[in-house]
């Protein structure tokens, strides 16, 4: 009967109510068909009961709206509400309804349907053989709304919104689980290839198991900001997987993500961010990273706050080949205010300006040096040069010598002892260290030079022939300790004594060394020797 007062049977559409077919309080046995069928005016379903579902394949419909409806299924290959490849005009609400089946085709379909005005979904559904949403490639020509509970089951996950287009914002603000481990587990939310014409909010709590991660939104593409308040878990793989996203303004991170996968709880890697990112969230991961960012590229800061609990061989806060277009801003939070080792890893970053951190000292370099040296993974040449570099950049040479110093005692401490074939370079790297700061600061040699021409002075003074004078003296000690400038003085006041002869060779041969190290280290053959 509803079907055939829909397609103009027993109202022509010309003499019907534009307001449309509004059911109140219906109960329908059977199941609503409504496929390929072309409605031109609204259809709207309130308090009614659909214990059969309703089918709207390939139909087009003005609007589209149910309220305090249930809506179940008996079958599993059926779905409560199905609108594969439907055209609504307007919006499609379902707002305050119910829905409980246990059908492996999904719950609610919109497979490949185009929406033109917003798409709503409110209330309280469940699916324990399938999805609840099974939306892939849905196109919705404004706002996307899920708000209420979901709980859905099996490895196509709870909510699917893969390869879909939202033309305004996608707002997230349901609880949605997905029940099942093992051959069953999948997503909470799966939105792989997203595309969203303006901003994205996940708030809400979302749970899944597997390594498919909870919520999903790999290679999706977010044409405004992207603002995550959400407490998202999972205990067998990521929690926010998000490797390759791209969103047009800035990034925001709330909320709490557990995962106990050694893929990381945050995964971010090579998302490209037209704004800020900002991490404030608190991120706890045992077994694995907290955050994965390597590749990350932004066109504003990188900001990373928040309590952050990782462990693993991969580090926890990972930023390798990150490219941020401007301020680095490290400042995560550990618990118990106990800050563990190796737990950064800054391999290929670069960034605007000097970057800024609250661990440490003060002291912004001091500060530097104590995270790169003892909280990275593992050494690297590439963040000591560039912070050196951004350091030089700001007008501070002298910050920017202190980091490269640090940076070989670091590579000395942590390369060259576990590689055989350079260990006899850790005892000449001290000693460059000690005499030249690695050719950084020569001005040490020249004081070791310094007391080495003293030294020779007051022996050759002190034990020349008395037949020449003081003076003459002095210069034949001058010439043993500097004989690259003083190779003319005449010498002939040598002493006869055979140690001190031999004393003379030795000051001699120490007086080039320090001269050639003093020389070599101002000119900067010594520092392209460590580079």
């Amino acid at each position: 009967m509803i079907r055939a007062i829909i397609s103009g049977r027993v109202i022509p559409h010309q003499d019907a109510d534009p307001h449309g077919l509004c059911l109140i309080g219906a109960v329908l046995d059977d199941r609503l068909d409504l496929d390929d069928i072309t409605v031109p005016y609204p259809l709207r379903f309130v308090n009614c009961e659909f214990p059969a579902g309703i089918s709207a394949n390939r139909a087009t419909l003005t609007f589209l709206y149910f309220r305090d409806s249930v809506l179940t299924i008996q079958g599993e290959k059926l779905a409560a509400v199905d609108l594969d490849q439907a055209l609504v005009l307007h919006d499609c609400v379902l707002e305050r309804c119910t829905s409980q089946v246990a059908s492996g085709v999904g719950a609610i379909r919109l497979l490949g349907a185009h929406v033109g005005g917003r798409v709503s979904f409110e209330g309280t559904f469940s699916n324990t053989e399938g999805p609840v949403l099974l939306a892939d490639n849905l196109t919705a020509d404004n706002n996307l709304t899920l708000a209420g509970t979901y709980e859905g089951c099996g490895g196509a996950g709870a909510v699917r919104l893969a390869g879909a287009y939202i033309g305004g914002e996608l707002q997230c603000t349901a609880t949605i689980t997905h029940r099942g481990a093992g051959d069953k587990s999948g997503p909470a939310l799966d939105a792989d290839a997203l595309t969203v014409g303006n901003s994205l909010f996940l708030h809400g709590t979302h749970a899944a198991e597997g390594s498919l991660g909870a919520v999903r939104l790999l290679g999706a593409h977010i044409g405004g900001q992207m603002v995550s308040d959400s407490v998202i878990t999972n205990p067998g793989g990521p929690a926010l997987d998000a490797d390759t996203l791209t969103a047009g303004d800035v990034m925001i991170l709330k909320g709490r993500y557990e995962s106990r996968g050694d893929d990381g709880a945050v995964r971010l890697a090579g998302t490209h961010i037209g704004g800020q990112f900002r991490c404030t969230a608190t991120i706890t991961s045992p077994i694995g990273p907290t955050l994965v960012a390597d590749g990350m590229v932004t066109a504003g800061d990188i900001i990373v706050r928040g309590t952050h609990e990782g462990a693993g061989p991969l580090g926890a806060i990972r930023l390798q080949e990150a490219r941020c277009g401007g301020q680095l801003l490290l400042e995560p939070r550990f618990p118990g205010d106990v800050v563990p080792p190796s737990w950064l890893v800054l391999d290929g970053i670069t960034y605007q300006g000097v970057p800024g951190t609250t661990l440490g000292d003060k002291d912004p370099v001091k500060a530097w040096i104590e995270l790169l040296d003892h909280q990275t993974l593992a050494y690297a040449a590439q963040p000591w040069q560039y912070l050196a570099s951004q350091w030089r950049a700001a007008g501070h040479d002298g910050e920017a010598r202190r980091i490269l110093i640090a940076q070989q005692d670091d590579r000395r401490d942590r390369v060259v002892p576990y590689a055989s074939h350079l260990r006899w370079r850790r005892a000449v790297s001290g000693l460059s260290r000690l005499l030249t700061g690695y050719g950084y600061q020569s001005w040490r040699s020249l004081i070791v030079l310094s007391v080495l021409v003293a030294v020779s002075m007051l022996l050759s003074i002190g034990f020349g022939p008395v037949s020449c004078g003081p003076t003459a003296r002095a210069q034949t000690g001058l010439a043993w300790a500097v004989p690259i400038i003083f190779s003319g003085i005449d010498t002939t006041c040598t002493p006869t004594h055979l140690w001190l002869t031999i004393g003379s060779w030795l000051i001699h041969a120490a007086g080039w060394v320090f001269v050639t190290l003093f020389v070599t280290g101002f000119t900067g053959i010594i520092r392209k020797s460590h580079d």
